[in-house]
């Protein structure tokens, strides 16, 4: 290794520097790297000071200073600056009304009429004005006077202006002060508010001219309220409608009417004569949202289906707890009932009962009816040779041999004499009237226990259980009997 102060130069050697960071701040390393190296002091010129191991300017440093130890410590400064806290240069300072010459770091007065004027460089350059003495202002870098105008004052007053001497004088001409002769007017705007120019002259306003709604009093039916402002024509007041006054109800809310002046409500029903505070029994209330003198008004709707007697109610109802009710198939007519079954000699009345549909009984004058709609009498002796009965509700169209057409339901019957050929037979096997026959099932003509017979209805005790159109008349054994074309039932206990 290297002794205490020495350094390896990389060579086998011991050197005292390399560089100059080897050596203090004002040095710098000679012959480096050699064993003649030497940390050697910095000699600089005036104005320049040692530092990071060179020459470094003084001016560059602290604006001003033309000699320096450091580049904070300042030791003399150029001629229009000034040592301050003995480290810095500051500009001299002049008075106010002077400005300092850079050039040679004398004070000089400013040009005429500047309070303050600008710094110059050189000798050959002219001082700007930054502001003025009393009465002059700016105009580029000169001072120049003000007009009379610039200071508030006029150079003559006009009509009816008193004028008097501001003792100055502007760029202008002299400086005058103009005043207003006491009441003098060219116009209504040259006076008070409350005044008008009348001749010249400022005279007050009536109150309607000060302002279109005031008066000097009001009429009946007004309060009034003073402005406290007065016209020639003495106090000002407004008057407002004194609520509620009136002389007819056209002066009054829609629901109300005049009353000895006085607006008071109307009742329900003198608003509209379908309103009512209350609705009777079996009506119901909505309110109108309107009030009269009365109370709350409402408009009063019949409640559907409430009734207080059956007169209240449809033909086919009855009055129950208020309430319009079905009454029963026999309520509705004693006569009627429900069927408990499609078949019966019945018809449809057209009126439905709580309990069903209604009918009622052909009753034993009628042994035929058609598709429930129709009852027909037919003489038990049928002697019908065609009938259309569901087309032409009659019993028959025409007729046998022997048998004649007669009566409002076109039946036939035996003419006097005759031997009807369709017979008649008692019914061997389950008894019935002597209008009825044994039925046999079509093909093989096997007799039944029922009965059939020609007519659109049963004998007493049995029910009906089948359509015309299953049924064709056929002779055998020389008897005229009745067989079904399909297996449909017919009639039966």
């Amino acid at each position: 290794g290297c002794p205490d102060g020495k350094m390896s130069n990389g060579a086998g050697k011991c050197v005292t520097c390399i560089t100059d960071t080897d050596c203090a701040d004002d040095e710098y390393c000679s012959n480096p790297k050699t064993e003649a190296a030497a940390c050697t002091i910095f000699t600089c010129s005036a104005g320049e000071y040692v530092g990071n191991h060179q020459c470094n300017s003084c001016a560059e440093a602290i604006t001003g200073c033309t000699d320096c130890t450091s580049s904070s410590n300042c030791t003399s400064c150029e001629d229009s600056y000034e040592l301050s806290s003995g480290a810095y240069c500051k500009l001299k300072g002049c008075a106010a009304d002077q400005y300092l010459n850079m050039a040679d770091g004398q004070c000089y007065s400013c040009p005429a009429a500047c309070s303050s004027c600008s710094t110059v460089m050189s000798s050959e350059e002219t001082s700007a004005c930054t502001a003025c003495i009393d009465d002059y202002k700016l105009s580029g870098t000169q001072c120049v006077q003000k007009s009379c105008s610039d200071m508030g004052y006029s150079t003559s007053c006009g009509e009816g202006q008193n004028s008097v001497p501001a003792n100055k004088s502007g760029s202008d001409g002299a400086c005058y002060i103009c005043s207003a002769i006491s009441g003098y007017c060219t116009s209504d705007s040259q006076c008070a508010d409350n005044q008008k120019c009348v001749s010249n002259e400022c005279v007050g306003k009536t109150c309607s001219e000060i302002n279109s709604s005031y008066k000097t009093s009001c009429s009946d039916g007004y309060s009034s309220t003073s402005t406290g402002v007065s016209g020639s024509d003495g106090a000002c007041y407004t008057c407002s409608a004194i609520s509620g006054y009136c002389t007819s109800d056209s002066d009054c809310a829609r629901n109300q009417k005049c009353v000895s002046n006085e607006c008071v409500g109307k009742t329900c029903s003198e608003i509209n004569s379908s309103y009512k505070t209350s609705c009777s029994d079996g009506y119901s209330s909505t309110s109108t949202g309107v009030s009269g003198s009365d109370g709350a008004c409402y408009t009063c709707s019949a409640i559907s289906g409430y009734c207080t007697s059956d007169s209240d109610c449809a033909r086919n109802q009855k009055c129950v707890s208020n309430e319009c009710v079905g009454k029963t198939c026999s309520e509705i007519n004693s006569s009627y009932y429900v069927p408990t079954s499609t078949y019966g000699n019945f018809i449809y009345t057209g009126d439905t009962g709580s309990d069903g549909k209604c009918a009622k009984s052909c009753g034993s004058g009628s042994n035929y009816q058609i598709n429930h709609e129709w009852c027909l009498s037919c003489p038990s002796d049928y002697g019908c040779l065609d009938s259309n009965v569901a087309g032409t509700h009659k019993c028959c169209t025409s007729c046998k041999s022997g048998y004649y057409m007669s009566g409002s339901n076109d039946a036939c019957y035996k003419s006097s004499g005759s031997t009807s050929n369709s017979g008649s037979s008692s019914g061997s096997n389950s008894g019935g009237s002597s209008s009825s026959t044994s039925c046999y099932w079509r093909g093989t003509m096997q007799q039944l226990n029922d009965y059939c017979i020609h007519a659109r209805s049963c004998p007493a005790g049995y029910n009906r259980g089948y359509n015309s159109k299953y049924f064709k008349t056929i002779t055998e054994n020389g008897q005229t009997v009745y067989c079904m074309t399909a297996n449909t039932g017919c009639c039966y206990k």
